[in-house]
């Protein structure tokens, strides 16, 4: 890598930067958009989509160009600026995550004591959740379960 620094150096003035991190944000979104409902689904297939292959692209570039002395360069460069726009994704992912994991919220709370009234219930969406939570919690209550 350190012999290849100059070439490496010689490419990020023409655009090649923006080009690479452009493909890699475009596997990332177009993989991340086809991942489905889970967030680990959409995750590991946005880094399938965007990865390459560096040792296949290598061997392809000295067959077709043998006389081409960036090849090597431009599979090095393109390595890194995965390794960092991958690592800003990831990042973002493991933000985003973190914020639908606080957001929940319980749905019933039960009983501490056998003196305490009836549970109360948490926030919780739609009818139908709060007469299951309340059946649940009179079964609890009644049958001396509230301990819980």
């Amino acid at each position: 890598m350190f012999t290849a620094a100059p070439h490496i150096l010689a490419l990020i003035g023409s655009g090649t930067l923006i080009a690479f991190a452009t493909f890699m944000l475009v596997g990332l979104a177009v993989g991340h958009w086809l991942g489905g409902p889970e967030a680990e689904d959409r995750t590991a297939l946005a880094f399938s989509s965007a990865s390459r292959h560096p040792g296949i692209a290598i061997a392809m570039a000295h067959a077709n160009f043998p006389q081409q002395t960036l090849a090597m360069a431009a599979v090095l460069l393109y390595l890194l600026i995965n390794t960092a726009v991958s690592l800003l994704y990831h990042v973002w992912t493991k933000r985003c995550r973190a914020a639908v994991v606080s957001a929940e919220v319980p749905l019933i709370r039960i009983a501490a004591t056998p003196d305490e009234e009836a549970p109360e219930l948490a926030h919780t969406r739609g009818s139908l959740r709060r007469g299951v939570a309340r059946g649940i919690a009179t079964l609890l209550t009644n049958n001396g379960m509230s301990r819980l």
